[in-house]
């Protein structure tokens, strides 16, 4: 093969590379952030604790804050596991009930 052929085929391959790819460098126009928050091992604990920590009423405080400020269409609210299970008597004898309408009104 000569050394022209090489080249130019080097070149065709390169290009081939190159081209398809050029347009996905840049991000979107008006491009969002979104804000992930996310909760785990709540165990049902609907109510603050003896010291006045946690309950569902301090997370939808927090939740409702960054929603403000954040936009609540850019805000996903996540839970990964133990949501009633080792809970107190209440979310227990509901079946975790009490605990997953707070969470729907939270909008988990």
């Amino acid at each position: 093969m000569s050394t022209k052929v090489l080249r130019l085929t080097v070149l065709v391959i390169i290009l081939a590379l190159i081209i398809p790819t050029t347009g996905f460098g840049q991000g979107p126009r008006g491009a969002v952030q979104v804000t992930l928050l996310h909760t785990n091992d709540f165990h049902g604990r609907l109510e603050t604790d003896y010291r006045g920590r946690g309950g569902s009423a301090y997370i939808a405080s927090v939740v409702n804050d960054i929603r403000a400020a954040a936009g609540e269409e850019n805000v996903a609210l996540l839970d990964g596991g133990d949501v009633y299970f080792a809970a107190p008597a209440i979310s227990q004898l509901l079946m975790g009930e009490s605990t997953i309408d707070i969470y729907n009104l939270m909008g988990y």
